[in-house]
């Protein structure tokens, strides 16, 4: 689930982009080493627009990115 400050937390003003990996690098090994592993993608990735911006809570947008990570 991708709320405000995970979202900012994401965010590179330098490049106008969006990199997750860092939030998971501590699990990675753990979820590498998994036969089968399982997630609950709490979020939308319907794109950022000026309608339906990136947010969390009410109406959870993330970009792409989220499923990159």
């Amino acid at each position: 689930m991708f709320h405000d400050t995970q979202l900012k937390s994401g965010y590179d003003e330098a490049s106008s982009s969006y990199n997750f990996k860092p939030v998971f690098e501590n699990v990675r090994p753990i979820l590498e080493a998994a036969d089968l592993a399982v997630a609950n993608f709490e979020t939308t990735t319907g794109g950022g627009t000026d309608d339906y911006a990136y947010m969390g809570y009410p109406r959870f947008n993330s970009p792409d990115e989220t499923i990159d990570a």
